[in-house]
């Protein structure tokens, strides 16, 4: 994981490409120096007890939309779906120190109809970068962005809200019934906030882990899989291909349903 190379650099104060430099070969570059003397790092804060409040919403969400299915190749029909619930716009937020408006795409956790998380994501890559992406001060941890169906009694876990309406377009690519189980957006690798949805849904008993195809999604697996197995919960692992479920939609690999036949009782699932 970073830590060293976090260590390194917050707390030793030492440059990054020296810090990876001395990671991966055991000295430091000859040109590269300790600054002196080294700068301590100071964690921020924590931010408790702050109120919560949705971003401003903009008059329509034409840019949104045109990112998620021109950008993400996310199907219409479940982008308005989304939409439609609240649980997904596009903000237009003044910047007062720039005096810019700025307009994300806004990902929201409803809990009774209301909004009580939020996560926000840039329209646009930074060239060299990720996008800016920013969860909004006050969002409640057990309650994050869900595609609900109030008859199902299986939840499919993944770990991005584009991961869901991801494997949703993937379903629906396949000819499958999109709409048959709940999707779960944990927005990490954290559990509390599928704590939160299944205290809230006794009915849920098969659990899919549906996370990205990488180490912290294997990481998940292997810290909650038995977990929840040993609580009751019938548990299957059904992850995609390439890294994440928009990697498979991008790439235009299939979602095989032959592979991963969740109505399959008697099918062996393997961890990994």
């Amino acid at each position: 994981d970073g830590y060293p190379v976090e260590y390194l650099t917050k707390v030793e104060g030492m440059p990054l490409p020296d810090a990876v430099h001395l990671l991966a070969n055991g000295v430091v570059p000859q040109d590269g120096l300790f600054p002196a003397p080294a700068r301590r790092f100071e964690p921020k804060e924590e931010k408790k007890n702050v109120p919560f409040a949705l971003p401003a919403a903009n008059a329509d969400n034409r840019r949104v939309f045109a990112y998620l299915h021109k950008t993400r190749c996310i199907d219409p029909e479940i982008i308005n779906w989304c939409i439609k619930r609240g649980l997904v716009y596009q903000s237009n937020v003044l910047d007062e120190k720039t005096g810019r408006h700025r307009q994300n795409c806004v990902f929201t956790g409803l809990l009774n109809g209301q909004a009580v998380f939020a996560t926000e994501r840039g329209l646009f890559d930074k060239e060299c970068g990720k996008a800016y992406r920013h969860e909004v001060d006050g969002s409640r941890d057990d309650c994050r962005f869900v595609m609900e169906n109030p008859d199902s009694k299986v939840l499919i876990i993944c770990e991005a809200p584009i991961d869901c309406m991801s494997h949703a377009t993937l379903w629906k690519q396949a000819g499958l019934l999109w709409r048959a189980y709940h999707r779960l957006a944990l927005c990490g690798n954290c559990d509390i906030a599928l704590q939160g949805f299944l205290k809230r849904n006794p009915q849920i008993e098969k659990l899919v882990w549906s996370v990205d195809n990488d180490a912290g999604g294997r990481t998940a697996i292997q810290r909650y899989f038995e977990k929840y197995k040993a609580q009751g919960y019938e548990s299957l692992i059904d992850l995609p291909k390439t890294k994440d479920w928009n990697s498979d939609l991008l790439g235009g690999i299939p979602y095989f349903f032959s592979d991963n036949n969740l109505e399959n009782e008697g099918e062996e699932y393997e961890e990994f």
